[in-house]
């Protein structure tokens, strides 16, 4: 009997202890349980057949099955691109997306995943800054345009979060330095846009982070008039902003980044910036713990369901293949794996799968890179019984 009790609970620790949080259906709230996160060496290099060109400035977006990237710059000379592709990781396949109705040639532009279709928008191309976009669906692999009357003014580095009904674009540049403060809530199943208020928004900025709560649209950092560290909240049902507050929030100074981990947005302030925490429930900053961080700008950033993973990009004088995660549980900084990793590379793209981080493009020293790799991360240890 005794020996049967030591075999059930092996099976409890192996098969319970050690399954991925985030798959199956559970989930995990950051602080509710006691975790040990395990970064198991995990890189797998992704083919190459049928892959897009190399390129770099271009955006990527996770469907639940596939990425799918879309345009940016590449080619030799280097050239606007309106083509893309869509990678399948449990086939290891590229399909190519279709040219009709395709946006036009186009870089610094957003791409949202509505659940049904990518959404392209903004942007600059050969013309200058864009003011269209259109909408892809994979499952009929067709191109849609989207309705331009209404729609927000011509312009690139901006912010655009899907709400679950709505895409809400705002801020960016026309041109160099000739910055915006004003938006518009576009929604595909009746294909009309809705200015945002001006009144109590942000000041005009390019190069913002903005996430998405479930309620509120939260903007943070950016260049207007120097490089800010403040921001706003946007309320679509009460069609408001409230100011985000200064005291204590991360110094930027190049590429700004957050992500939003259910309760809090994680911002990241770049090359000589910091990073801290903001709480919408207290309306509070919270600094990051220092630890094993690099300064770096033109990486990437993904957020796991259980910490925040940064790779790649450069420091103004080397560029990286290496990264770094942090974990707002154990308030810790962590190096990610170097065997595998993707060649140094600055304006790539990364997704996160649910179980792995796809690494995507970018550029190097010489060229655009049509490359990437898979680092597949595991939890061990949650038991969700164990308070703290």
């Amino acid at each position: 009997m005794k020996f049967r009790l030591i075999l059930y609970f092996v099976f409890l620790v192996t098969f319970l202890g050690f399954r991925n949080p985030t798959e199956g259906g559970s989930s995990v709230v950051p602080g509710s349980a006691v975790q040990s996160i395990c970064v198991v060496p995990g890189w797998r290099e992704i083919t190459n057949t049928n892959a897009p060109g190399g390129r770099f400035g271009h955006t990527a977006i996770w469907t639940g099955t596939e990425m799918i990237v879309f345009g940016g710059i590449g080619g030799n000379p280097y050239q606007y691109l309106n083509d893309g592709g869509r990678y399948n990781p449990s086939m290891d396949r590229w399909t190519t997306l279709p040219s009709i109705d395709a946006p036009s040639a186009r870089t610094l532009h957003t791409a949202i995943w509505t659940g049904m279709e990518m959404i392209i928008w903004g942007g600059v191309g050969d013309g200058g800054s864009t003011a269209d976009g259109a909408r892809y669906n994979p499952a009929t692999n067709q191109w849609t345009p989207i309705s331009t009357d209404g729609a927000p003014t011509a312009r690139y580095e901006h912010s655009a979060v899907w709400t679950g009904s709505e895409m809400i674009v705002w801020g960016g540049t026309y041109l160099n330095d000739a910055v915006l403060n004003d938006g518009a809530r576009y929604n595909p199943s009746t294909d009309h846009w809705t200015p945002l208020p001006q009144d109590g928004a942000p000041s005009a900025r390019q190069g913002q982070a903005a996430v998405w709560t479930g309620s509120e649209m939260i903007l943070w950092g950016g260049a207007g008039t120097g490089h800010l560290n403040d921001g706003g909240r946007y309320n679509p049902t009460t069609n408001s902003w409230t100011p985000l507050p200064t005291d204590g929030a991360p110094q930027v100074w190049a590429q700004p980044t957050a992500i939003w981990t259910g309760s809090n947005m994680i911002a990241w302030g770049g090359i000589e910036g910091s990073g801290a925490s903001y709480e919408p429930a207290t309306n509070s900053w919270t600094p990051l713990s220092t630890g094993n961080t690099s300064d770096r700008s033109d990486y990437t950033m993904v957020w796991t369901g259980m910490d925040i993973s940064i790779w790649g990009g450069w420091d103004e004088t080397n560029l990286h293949n290496d990264g770094v995660r942090y974990g707002p549980v154990t308030h810790s900084w962590a190096t990610l794996p170097l065997a595998g990793a993707p060649s140094a590379r600055t304006q790539h793209t990364a997704v996160w799968t649910g179980t792995e981080m796809i690494v995507w493009g970018g550029r190097d020293s010489e060229s655009c890179l049509g490359d990437g790799a898979l680092l597949r991360i595991y939890y061990a240890g949650y038991f969700p019984w164990v308070r703290k």
